[in-house]
């Protein structure tokens, strides 16, 4: 009923869009700025709707980018449930589940948030998308644990639920299938990796476009399974390939470009290239070192 409060809550609220907007334009590092200020503007109302609104915006920008973010998801749940959000509650906590299920130290956790986060997605109405990244985050989490036919075994029941209910060209169809190219990989099931793992990358380009991280996530895990196989080249162009993408968006200093960096140098180790591989090796130690 103030109008000097709907004045900064409907600022704050015009930040948040913008903010999802240049995520969805892939560029993070203005996204990332953005969700601050957002932040910053949504806290100084006081309200919690908006203030919920505005954490899971940062959060989602955090996630995008690779790095650690397990309080913000925290502290968006925590605002979401005190606006009575169920819907921001829901995303929150399947964003928490996910930040947990890609930590081999936080594995366990991830499936506890994962059954809350369950009853809230149905509380909040069943959300399709929600209900189906939750299933591959529990995936993730077995697969991390070293649980690998488990893992396999989620995310097959996952891909068929997803295909059935989303469509077999929705973006959530072509992540399960980034995740079982990875789980053949760790199961010694190269052949069939190599080959969930190509058409995924072919439909993945075809709907999202060549330079979506998603696509240079998937070429990521396709140099992984060359590497195990011995071919080294192949590896290798798979990997410059994804470091070609993930520099992009998520800058030279990002988590994603300096893992896929640490690949492109075991491969260079492996083919006695030891001055690239240390020249891989060095930023990539450096941004690790700098967010972890």
């Amino acid at each position: 009923s103030d109008p000097s409060e709907v004045v900064k809550i409907t600022a704050a609220r015009a930040r948040i869009d913008a903010t999802q907007a240049l995520r969805l334009g892939y560029r993070l590092a203005d996204a990332r700025k953005e969700a601050t200020a957002a932040r910053g503007e949504a806290d100084a109302t006081g309200w919690p709707q908006v203030r919920a609104e505005a954490a899971v915006a940062e959060a989602d920008v955090l996630t995008d980018l690779g790095e650690p973010r397990e309080a913000q998801w925290l502290e968006a749940a925590r605002l979401a449930f005190a606006a009575r959000d169920d819907r921001l509650a829901a995303h929150a906590l399947v964003g928490l589940t996910f930040d947990l299920s890609n930590d081999e130290n936080k594995a366990e956790r991830a499936f506890v948030v994962a059954d809350v986060a369950d009853g809230v997605v149905t509380r909040s109405g069943g959300d399709d998308r929600l209900r189906i990244e939750l299933a591959r985050y529990r995936g993730d989490a077995l697969r991390i644990r070293g649980k690998y036919s488990e893992a396999q075994a989620a995310y097959k029941a996952a891909f068929d639920d997803a295909v059935r209910t989303l469509g077999p060209d929705a973006a959530g169809v072509l992540r399960i299938r980034l995740r079982l190219t990875d789980v053949h990989e760790r199961l010694g099931q190269y052949a069939e990796a190599r080959r969930i793992g190509e058409e995924n990358l072919a439909a993945t380009s075809a709907q999202l476009g060549a330079e979506h991280p998603t696509v240079g996530s998937q070429l990521n895990s396709l140099g992984n399974v060359a590497l195990v196989e011995g071919d080294f080249d192949g590896a290798a162009g798979y990997y410059r390939r994804a470091l070609a993408i993930f520099e992009k968006p998520r800058g030279p200093e990002s988590v994603g470009t300096a893992l896929v960096q640490r690949n492109l140098a075991r491969v260079e180790m492996d083919s006695m290239h030891f001055a690239e591989a240390e020249r891989l090796l060095l930023p990539s130690v450096a941004s690790l070192t700098r967010i972890f």
